[in-house]
């Protein structure tokens, strides 16, 4: 009887120490389950869009910040070229990359300039010649071709060229650059 009595008494201690294992447990994984993990769909307390951008993802025209780790909204005027920001949508934080454009305000998009000086045929000869004489090459005759003239962009150019067989293809833009194209 004292070995039933004594099997019954550990039995009952293993039985109390189990249940008191199961409700650390089952307390345990419940307050984890609370805290959440990266990847669950929630944004927990210790979650940020920096940390876990699957859970908390930021809203349009924001990004996240690297600095303060949470969501912030783009703001064009700021001076700071932000995620989602470029040239043709806030040129005043983002500058225009070609210099044949220029920021406008108004819009705060970059547009193609309009030169003040009158660009015409003798500049763009002028501007040919020129670099021709840069780059070391003599030409016998220069013709522009009036049909690829535009006021805002520049005029084409064929050109002979001393000692090579051929035409080449030139365009001097409004800004006075020369761009040699394909060969004729």
């Amino acid at each position: 009887m004292v070995k039933l009595v004594n099997h019954i008494f550990i039995f009952l201690i293993l039985l109390v120490i189990f249940f008191l294992l199961f409700s650390f447990l089952t307390k345990h994984f419940k307050e984890k389950e609370k805290i959440g993990y990266c990847g669950d769909g929630i944004c927990n307390q210790n979650e940020n869009c920096w940390v876990c951008p699957i859970d908390c993802k930021c809203k349009e025209n924001e990004y996240c910040d690297e600095k303060e780790k949470k969501c912030v909204k783009t703001t064009c005027g700021n001076l700071k070229c932000e995620l989602g920001e470029h040239e043709f949508n806030c040129c005043i934080d983002c500058p225009c990359k070609d210099p044949n454009f220029y920021c406008n305000p108004e819009t705060k998009k970059c547009e193609l300039r309009k030169f003040e000086v009158e660009f015409n045929e003798s500049i763009a000869i002028e501007s040919l010649k020129k670099y021709l004489e840069e780059k070391n090459i003599s030409y016998s005759h220069i013709e522009i071709i009036r049909k690829y003239y535009n006021p805002n962009l520049g005029y084409g150019a064929l050109i002979r060229v001393d000692g090579i067989e051929g035409i080449f293809w030139f365009f001097v833009s409004s800004n006075y650059t020369v761009y040699r194209l394909d060969i004729i």
